[in-house]
């Protein structure tokens, strides 16, 4: 996470999470974005986050936020450049949030009642919380087999095209290729449940798991031929991933965010966040 992001990613978490626990507000009544650009009279602003309140019948509030992820303090200049994002926008608050401010600023806020100023606080070297961590599968390999009643011959899912074999199960037309994934998810699954990865090293390893299912007289035919029994071994890679505290900031007066590094999870990425907020906290 880019440092001048990671305040911003704090305060939207708090502040979203302020929203969710409002008994006033529904998901559908408010909104909440971050970088939003508004055009006022030509001039473009860029807000960093905007909070946009609608309890109906004409009752509509917008409130932003600033957020300067600054080791020196912030100066009166960038509270005069604020209020007037405050008036162009016709806003109802607005809270600029950083490390520290100037008195200067302190007394410029002053002037507009409609800026408040938070004071972030950052801590460092924070120990990641209840040894959290990623457990995630991949490379799964499934070997599934069929057994006909009374047969010697093992049949294979090597030996057939489980996308293209007709197979009803039940009298119900069946997907062996899905029937077989979700199978071996099931398996894959129940191993990790045993898995003891809050003892394990930060790594990939490799596990098996396996199952047999039977079925009654006439249950499951494939290709038109009784099938009496399957097997099903799984061979997969986990991975136990142990990503750092990139942040950690609490926010006067709202709260506290943690924030973990992101950890790459198939074409994606994926990103926790511990948040405190406090009880009485209500809508901004």
């Amino acid at each position: 996470m880019q440092k001048g992001n990671a305040l911003e990613f704090a305060v939207k978490a708090i502040e979203t999470a302020i929203l969710k626990a409002s008994p006033a507000l529904k998901e559908n009544t408010f909104l909440i974005e971050s970088k939003k650009i508004v055009t006022v009279a030509g001039v473009r602003h860029e807000i960093d986050i905007w909070v946009e309140v609608d309890l109906g019948k004409g009752y509509r509030a917008i409130f932003i936020f600033e957020c300067k992820n600054w080791e020196e303090k912030v100066g009166k200049n960038e509270i005069i450049v604020f209020s007037e994002k405050i008036e162009a926008l016709q806003t109802q608050k607005g809270f600029f949030v950083a490390k520290s401010f100037t008195a200067d600023a302190e007394a410029q806020a002053g002037k507009d009642p409609r800026i408040v100023l938070l004071r972030a606080t950052e801590r460092e070297e924070t120990p990641v919380p209840f040894d959290f961590h990623f457990l995630i599968r991949d490379k799964t390999n499934v070997d599934l087999r069929f057994f006909q009643m009374g047969a010697t011959e093992k049949l294979r899912n090597e030996r057939m095209d489980l996308q293209k074999a007709e197979a009803h199960l039940r009298s119900e037309r069946l997907d062996l290729h899905a029937y077989g994934n979700d199978w071996a998810n099931d398996l894959c699954n129940a191993k990790l449940k045993s898995f003891p990865s809050g003892t394990k090293h930060e790594g990939e390893y490799e596990l098996e798991a396996s199952g047999d299912r039977t079925y009654e007289e006439g249950e499951l035919k494939i290709q038109g031929k009784e099938f009496t029994r399957s097997e099903a071994h799984v061979k997969f890679t986990v991975r136990v991933v142990r990503p750092p505290v990139v942040s950690d900031f609490e926010i006067e007066s709202r709260g506290r965010v943690l924030s973990l590094a992101p950890v790459l999870v198939g074409d994606g990425a994926v990103q926790i966040g511990f948040i405190a907020v406090p009880k009485e906290k209500g809508a901004a």
